[in-house]
């Protein structure tokens, strides 16, 4: 007897950032229950432009890899602080979608309460990324 098979909920994840790394990590904790549609990169501009002509569930970046795009590639920490935040707006106003946020390296609570204000739905911080830890985080937004 044929028994039909149920089809998975497609979930499509824009990732920025160590793309390869986070894609695997990606496809192996939930490719047994999600078809997986991806877009990664490591460059936030290219989000946003995949964003554009493609539906997106949920952006996962990596914050040292959002560079500074509209101040001229400033090195300047405000400037750059700026930006992030102006791209994490940017993109939680136009496409009211989670972001997750992983840092490798410790931002300051102040830091981490501003982007979660600016629309970041989590501002993680740890290098290498913990796969329990990883999947827990989507989880909650799932």
């Amino acid at each position: 007897m044929w028994r039909a098979m149920a089809k998975k909920q497609e979930l499509r994840i824009a990732i920025c950032g160590n793309a390869a790394n986070i894609a695997a990590l990606v496809e192996q904790s939930f490719r047994n229950a999600y078809a997986l549609k991806l877009c990664a990169t490591e460059e936030a501009l290219e989000v946003l432009s995949h964003a554009k002509s493609h539906a997106v569930d949920l952006f996962i970046m990596f914050l040292e890899n959002i560079v500074p795009v509209y101040s001229g590639g400033s090195n300047d920490y405000e400037a750059m602080h700026s930006e992030k935040l102006q791209m994490v707006r940017c993109l939680k106003s136009r496409y009211k979608r989670p972001i997750i946020l992983f840092s490798a390296f410790l931002i300051p609570k102040e830091v981490q309460k501003e982007l979660e204000s600016a629309g970041a739905y989590r501002v993680s911080v740890g290098w290498p990324i913990l796969t329990d830890k990883f999947r827990e985080t989507v989880l909650e937004y799932l």
